[in-house]
């Protein structure tokens, strides 16, 4: 504990730019091996909370269960090991996590604005409060991945995988994004199976081809003018939600639950209304009227 504390001294005194006789040999021998691209260091466990780590290029470095609280990494290069971090209330703005691993990482309240996440793992992770406004996900692994009440407005979460996983026949949660800000997020082709987004914000957002199946929780989130072309939104639960003038053309809602859906100007061409739940007569003659399938009598 003594040397992982003196060794954060020594990393603190250096990326702050303290005077230069602060540093003895041995710390100077540590930051050239910092800054070496060849080295591989392993940091676990290491705490780092509150250190100045901005623009530095953190890759081939293991930073397991390390200790990031309110750390500066804007704009770092971070391709690194951050699974079990503790990385809440860090500076993470236009940083590259691209293809990191920060499975169980805590990221509460963290600023990720202008972050890449590129297939980056977010598996299990706590992304509660976080900022990520216009982020780049695509592709990111977000499998039970806590987002509630985070911000993702113009955040790219396309292809993003945010579903369910099956152990022995026990679903377990899929991702939360209660409250979730996504107004404008290309969700294109997300899978978000099981995935609750109760009272989310999905205003403008792409969900083309999104998947939705397996009884995903969408109670009451606010989905106007929403791309769903082409969603499968087989069983899902879409209790009180907003789908006004959003794209359904193509969507598949066989079995969902469409109590007190606001359907008024939505495209439903095409839809798949197969043993649809609690439609009420208004949206039954709308979904007609729109040539939607096979809409209940």
């Amino acid at each position: 504990m003594i040397i992982k504390k003196l060794f954060s001294i020594i990393l603190f005194i250096t990326l702050s730019t303290i005077s230069i006789f602060a540093y003895t040999p041995k710390d100077f021998e540590m930051l050239n091996q910092l800054r070496s691209k060849s080295s591989k260091i392993n940091l676990p466990g290491t705490d780092l909370s509150e250190v100045i780590l901005k623009d530095t290029n953190l890759n081939r470095r293991d930073f397991f269960e390390a200790n990031l609280i309110g750390t500066n990494l804007i704009g770092a290069i971070l391709e690194i090991d951050l699974t079990r971090a503790n990385l809440t209330n860090a500076i993470l703005t236009g940083a590259d996590i691209s293809g990191a691993t920060l499975k169980n990482a805590n990221l509460t309240e963290a600023n990720l604005s202008g972050a890449k996440l590129i297939k980056t793992d977010l598996t299990d992770a706590n992304l509660s409060k976080v900022n990520l406004i216009g982020a780049n996900l695509t592709g990111a692994y977000l499998r039970r991945t806590n987002l509630k009440e985070a911000n993702l407005i113009g955040a790219d979460l396309s292809e993003a995988d945010l579903s369910t996983t099956y152990y022995e026949s026990s679903p377990k949660n899929g991702a939360n994004l209660n409250k979730t800000k996504l107004i404008g997020a290309n969700l294109t082709k997300a899978k978000l199976t099981g995935a609750t987004l109760v009272e989310a914000n999905l205003a403008n957002a792409n969900l083309t081809k999104a998947n939705l199946s397996k009884k995903a929780k969408v109670y009451g989130a606010d989905l106007r003018k929403a791309k769903l072309s082409g969603a499968n939104l087989t069983e899902t639960n879409l209790i009180g939600a907003n789908l006004s003038e959003a794209n359904l053309s193509g969507a598949n809602l066989s079995e969902a639950n469409l109590a007190e859906v606001n359907l008024s100007g939505a495209n439903l061409t095409d839809a798949n209304f197969t043993n649809v739940k609690n439609l009420s007569p208004e949206n039954k003659k709308y979904a007609n009227d729109q040539h939607a399938k096979n809409v209940p009598n």
